[in-house]
């Protein structure tokens, strides 16, 4: 009765036997290496075998070792011995989104405030396009909501507050509050060489009022200021200027 036909793997290997040891040993014809003539311990060795530089595989072997090969040196050689059609790699669609997490969000918010306050740097410059691309390109694909796109369509309160900068030169900023409580500061105006008079005031809360209405296409309903002199007859007078419409 005929034996079982021996594997073709074993052209790559010399088979000896041991004294005392049951079974068949082999050694590698490349790099001599000594193991247990088992059929697929040799397949592995053989596929990942440093001393052969992929040699012309039988087409009678086992598509196991090229299974066992594509795993321990990745892609299977593009060759008509295989019987497997290279299947192309199948792609995630989170490979194409840079995934940033709430406590990162928080950390990057914070550095560009902190950076924006360090600098004295206006906080329309986030707005800048430069800034923009300076943000697409740490994290593809984010949008960042303009002041603009919130505003638009809203009531809001706008409020005056004059004050100091570093260079110690008089400013006025106007901000603006949603009725969610979400505010935006939507101008500086340098008041260098005028006096805060009540007058003066006036007309500048008015010119913030159009400027806001119309850059941000919002509502202005009311103007909140501190209690100073100035600021509370600037209120009346305002309230004179823009009858019916403005709330201080």
């Amino acid at each position: 009765m005929a034996g079982r036909k021996q594997d073709d793997i074993w052209v790559h290997f010399e088979r000896y036997t041991t004294e005392g040891v049951a079974g068949w040993n082999a050694r590698c014809k490349l790099c001599k290496k000594e193991m247990q003539g088992v059929v697929n311990r040799l397949k592995q060795h053989y596929s990942s075998c440093s001393m052969q530089d992929h040699p012309i595989i039988a087409e009678n072997e086992s598509i196991d070792l090229v299974a066992r090969s594509t795993a321990l040196c990745g892609e299977v050689p593009d060759t008509s011995l295989f019987a497997k059609e290279k299947r192309p790699r199948i792609t995630h669609i989170g490979e194409y989104v840079m995934k940033t997490s709430k406590s990162e969000a928080e950390l990057l918010d914070l550095q560009i405030a902190r950076y924006i306050y360090a600098t004295n740097t206006p906080f329309i410059a986030v707005e800048h396009p430069e800034f923009m691309k300076l943000i697409k390109m740490l994290r593809p694909g984010s949008l960042l909501d303009t002041c603009r796109k919130t505003l638009e369509d809203k009531t809001v309160s706008l409020s005056l507050d004059g004050w100091s900068n570093v260079h110690n030169e008089p400013v006025v900023c106007v901000s603006a509050t949603t009725d969610k409580g979400e505010t935006f500061l939507t101008e500086t105006i340098d008041t260098s060489g005028h006096s805060h008079t009540s007058e003066y005031l006036a007309e500048l809360a008015a010119d913030a009022i159009t400027s806001c209405e119309i850059n941000f296409r919002c509502h202005v309903r009311n103007v909140v200021t501190d209690n100073a002199a100035n600021m509370a007859k600037m209120r009346r007078d305002l309230q004179k200027k823009i009858p019916n419409e403005i709330l201080t």
